[in-house]
């Protein structure tokens, strides 16, 4: 069902917006294993704002900090393009 309604708009990257206010929730837990991979459990949610680069897309979708010290970036895919 697709709604049509002029007064709401909404913004071209919903999916990116829900995805990362999502993974803000994620302290204390392996994010990938939803997806079926193993990961280190989050120490820390880190911010993916980079305001010195410019990008079409200046940030990434999540970085977490494991509590091992490593970094752990996911990178969520939504859109498809043919080749």
């Amino acid at each position: 069902m697709t709604m049509k309604n002029p007064d709401i708009q909404v913004h071209p990257n919903n999916l990116d917006i829900i995805q990362r206010l999502m993974a803000a929730t994620m302290k204390g837990f392996e994010p990938l294993k939803v997806f079926g991979y193993h990961s280190k459990r989050v120490k820390e949610v880190l911010s993916t704002d980079v305001p010195k680069i410019e990008t079409a897309d200046d940030k990434a979708d999540t970085l977490y900090l494991p509590e091992d010290g490593n970094f752990l970036h996911v990178e969520y895919q939504s859109t498809s393009k043919k080749r």
